[in-house]
């Protein structure tokens, strides 16, 4: 679920939220059958309710027969973009891709193991204060053995 090559630092100016997530949907591609697709079901879900949880993150996600693998996108933005409704504005987006025959539970364990970690302030800081992507794999390394258990 979580991949080397899916952690991201990025010094990328982005207009809107949108913008993220496009971009990193095409990330995915070898992951989905359509980025177009499953950017669209990530943006429809954002809309419906806004994915900020404080301390400048993010968790859009999409659960959707688009996706043929489940993944987690790690992106941190040296430029951060308005993402919460009263203009909190994140620098660090994971982006979680299920199938949605395995949404409800898969998506739902992953959604609690990254907030469980978030909210715990020395996870929360080692997480976001690291500054090589080898550090965050192996950080995000863990949560994922929590996550299949």
């Amino acid at each position: 679920m979580f991949e080397r090559e899916l952690i991201v630092f990025s010094d990328v100016k982005y207009a809107a939220k949108d913008a993220v997530i496009e971009a990193m949907a095409e990330l995915v591609a070898d992951k989905v059958e359509s980025v177009a697709g499953y950017a669209e079901a990530v943006k429809t879900r954002e809309a419906a309710l806004c994915t900020y949880i404080d301390h400048g993150v993010a968790i859009p996600h999409g659960k959707t027969d688009i996706v043929r693998t489940p993944f987690v996108i790690y992106q941190r933005l040296e430029m951060g973009v308005v993402w919460g409704e009263e203009g909190e504005i994140a620098t660090h987006i994971f982006m979680i891709g299920v199938p949605e025959a395995a949404a409800e539970n898969l998506h739902l364990r992953i959604l609690a193991e990254l907030s469980k970690g978030l909210v715990r302030e020395s996870f929360r800081n080692r997480l976001l204060g690291t500054e090589s992507k080898e550090e965050v794999f192996e950080i995000l390394k863990g949560v994922e053995k929590e996550i299949v258990k």
